[in-house]
């Protein structure tokens, strides 16, 4: 489980602050909740599965090629 807005930034354990992660990406994230894009070189908020869609931030590659 993770929190979408960790405990150390007053996060709590409600199950609308907790989403499904995998290892990595939880331990990536750690305590962050903002992040620089790669593309465009600003900060933004990391995705949020309570508030944001799925289909406007990720997309779909076969054999886990990011540039395809």
């Amino acid at each position: 489980m993770e929190h979408i807005i960790p405990l150390t930034k007053n996060g709590n354990n409600d199950i609308e602050n907790l989403a499904l992660a995998c290892f990595h990406c939880n331990r990536n994230k750690f305590d962050k909740t903002r992040a620089i894009d790669a593309q465009s070189d600003v900060e933004v908020p990391l995705f949020n599965p309570r508030q944001d869609s799925c289909s406007e931030h990720f997309i779909w590659s076969w054999g886990g090629d990011k540039d395809a």
